[in-house]
């Protein structure tokens, strides 16, 4: 049987605004794929929600990942936060 080395973890959220649920996710699913070898996308979307906006959903994240001691970016045991800007 052919072994195949490629693993995904990847998440599209809204996260308008981010909260210890959110944080605790992205924790478990970072775990996760470090142990597979794997990093982890997470794709947020660019649409408002409750007067929260995009960009103020990633500096609110980036705050709480830096709390936590989560590593953003590219690589092995890090979230690389993607933000999904539409066309408007």
């Amino acid at each position: 049987m052919e072994k195949h080395n490629n693993v995904y973890f990847m998440s599209a959220v809204g996260f308008k605004p981010p909260h210890k649920g959110h944080l605790k996710m992205i924790e478990a699913a970072v775990t996760e794929a470090a142990s597979k070898g794997a990093s982890y996308k997470l794709f947020i979307g660019q649409s408002e929600r409750g007067g929260i906006t995009l960009d103020q959903s990633l500096k609110m994240l980036e705050i709480f990942l830096n709390d936590a001691g989560i590593l953003s970016g590219e690589g092995v045991g890090r979230v690389d936060v993607i933000p999904v800007r539409g066309n408007t």
